[in-house]
């Protein structure tokens, strides 16, 4: 019976693995200990932080896996791209696993890849982030560069909001950098992909309902198809490819926060695994197939699982 270790035992990672041993493997469930759901589910489980990439790749070794991977977090996600490196397993690459969970080192990969992005600057302290603002022009967005979910996340309009957003930012961080960046107006949406040898074979642009609160804004729901023109359909790919390209992505699914406005397409961060939120669920009902089934294959070696014609169909009917 091939092992497959999943990365989380909370609400997002319960669909994987209740696939993965749908599919006969042997689940191995990893999360720091807890009343967590994902637990009673599994075959085996180990109470790990999944940011302890030696802990857990001991423990993969000791298990002897066919594959890692989680879904709906980017906290695990440099933990899977480390022990796919050690194990030589199929997976995300360590170091585009490293560019796609720090938002400032992703910015430097999109600008130095000609990804359409935000610009935006790295800075470690209050003044400089004020500085920083006032380079770029108001608004701006302070961002935590290893968080997701829109935590440490703040919209600043004003220079008197500074202090207390680059203290929102750096607490909770792991880093002693924040990224302040320039704020984008348009329409927010979802993307979501898949890439083998370095390419996407997958693309699916999906329109975005979100909570607007005080400071930043909040993914609560998402519908298929997104509809929109043929030129702006091929920018999406395009911008989505390049920054594939530029992050160094690969052997992983992708989801991304997008603006665009008319044809002008931005993209503002993307993660080297599925989006939250019932996505995966909703790419399997509109598709018409088993998106975490397809993400386990490929993390447990199947390389070829999307055939030219249904990732041609899927693109086609998407806009």
């Amino acid at each position: 019976m091939k092992k497959i270790m999943i990365l989380g035992a909370g609400i997002y990672q319960v669909p994987l693995i209740r696939t993965a041993r749908r599919m006969g493997l042997y689940t191995i469930v990893v999360s720091i200990p807890g009343d967590y759901p994902g637990f009673a589910l599994a075959d085996k489980i180990y109470e790990l932080n999944t940011r302890d990439k030696e802990a857990i790749l001991a423990a993969a070794e000791k298990e002897q896996i066919d594959g890692i991977c989680t879904s709906g977090t980017d906290v695990a996600v440099s933990t899977i791209g480390y022990v796919c490196e050690k194990m030589h397993l199929s997976g995300i690459p360590y170091e585009a696993a490293e560019i796609l969970t720090d938002k400032a080192k992703m910015k430097d990969a999109f600008r130095q890849g000609g990804v359409s992005a935000a610009d935006g600057m790295r800075v470690r302290s209050a003044e400089e982030a004020q500085k920083a603002a006032e380079q770029l022009g108001y608004p701006v967005v302070v961002k935590r560069v290893d968080s997701s979910g829109s935590r440490g996340i703040t919209v600043v309009e004003h220079s008197r909001q500074i202090e207390e957003a680059y203290e929102n930012a750096r607490n909770g961080s792991a880093r002693d950098y924040v990224l302040v960046e320039k704020f984008l107006r348009g329409t927010e949406i979802g993307v979501d992909g898949f890439v083998q040898n370095h390419k996407l074979v997958f693309l699916a642009p999906h329109m975005k309902f979100v909570y607007r609160g005080a400071h930043t804004t909040v993914p609560v729901g998402h519908a298929f198809p997104y509809g929109c023109s043929g030129a702006l359909r091929e920018e999406i790919a395009r911008q989505m490819q390049l920054a594939v390209t530029a992050s160094g992505a690969d052997q992983c699914s992708v989801n991304a926060d997008v603006f665009v406005d008319g044809e002008k397409v931005w993209i503002i961060e993307m993660g080297g695994r599925t989006g939250a939120t019932c996505i995966p669920e909703l790419i399997s009902t509109y598709y018409g197939f088993d998106f975490y089934e397809q993400m386990i294959k490929s993390a447990s070696g199947k390389k070829r699982i999307f055939s030219r014609r249904k990732a041609a169909r899927a693109w086609q009917n998407c806009c």
